[in-house]
């Protein structure tokens, strides 16, 4: 007699609700941890907040393995919820907990990601691109200008390259080879953001010592608006003017 035994594919949305089920708990505790000392009267509007995203996990959950491909819209929308409220600059105390929560959902993200892909036609990335954690990578071979590399990343469907995790600013740094290389990262407007829109608060920095320190004495006119991995693979800020080799990056 043979017993029914779920597909891997089931194992593994099962092995994910229970993950999902841990950031929950780790949402709840950072709910009373991370609480002001002394706060007589807890802020219901943060409460509030979190207490619907509680709930919208807990369904998230419970639809999870009738229907993989709606997971992803959901789990979409609960990054934006926790984003939202980390951008909550009057809540600074719970940005350093929740961060922790949005790196550990981008992984589980890329894992659901790979599940949904398992099965389907082998990954592979255009000619001349290499693929990493369900990214093609561009490296140029000419030095461009940053507006120049943008543009030109930009035409191939890409971006200039996101640095969104550590293991992910190891591979960049392979694929530079010890020269300087731009990435997507830029302070024309006044604050550092992100090409893609990935919120800068949320990501990893590897700035070199006393960087980025917006230098006037080069003699280009302006300060310095635009970053580049450095020869050591730390970050370095550097006038956008400069003609540097580049790494676009394209989501698969």
């Amino acid at each position: 007699m043979s017993f029914f035994s779920p597909p891997p594919s089931s194992r593994l949305l099962t092995g994910l609700c229970a993950v999902y089920a841990m950031l929950l708990l780790t949402i709840i505790v950072l709910i009373v941890a991370l609480r002001s000392p002394g706060q007589s009267e807890p802020d219901r509007t943060l409460e509030k907040q979190l207490g619907n995203l509680s709930a919208m996990v807990s369904a998230q959950v419970e639809r999870l393995s009738q229907d993989g491909g709606k997971f992803m819209e959901k789990l979409n929308q609960m990054d934006t919820s926790v984003q939202n409220i980390i951008n909550d600059k009057s809540k600074d105390q719970m940005k350093s907990g929740l961060e922790d929560v949005m790196v550990a959902l981008g992984k589980l993200s890329d894992r659901v990601k790979k599940l949904l892909l398992n099965g389907t036609s082998e990954i592979t990335c255009p000619d001349g691109w290499l693929y990493y954690s369900l990214s093609c990578y561009f490296i140029s071979k000419v030095g461009k200008s940053w507006e120049e590399s943008s543009k030109i990343c930009k035409d191939k469907n890409s971006h200039l390259v996101v640095v969104n995790s550590e293991e992910e600013q190891h591979y960049v740094v392979a694929l530079s080879k010890q020269q300087y290389t731009w990435i997507g990262l830029t302070d024309e407007n006044g604050q550092w953001k992100w090409v893609d829109g990935t919120p800068y608060a949320s990501t990893p920095k590897f700035w070199s010592l006393g960087q980025p320190d917006e230098y006037y004495g080069h003699g280009l006119g302006g300060g310095e608006d635009c970053a580049h991995i450095y020869l050591r693979g730390d970050w370095n800020d550097n006038h956008c003017s400069r003609s540097l080799r580049y790494i676009c990056e394209k989501e698969i």
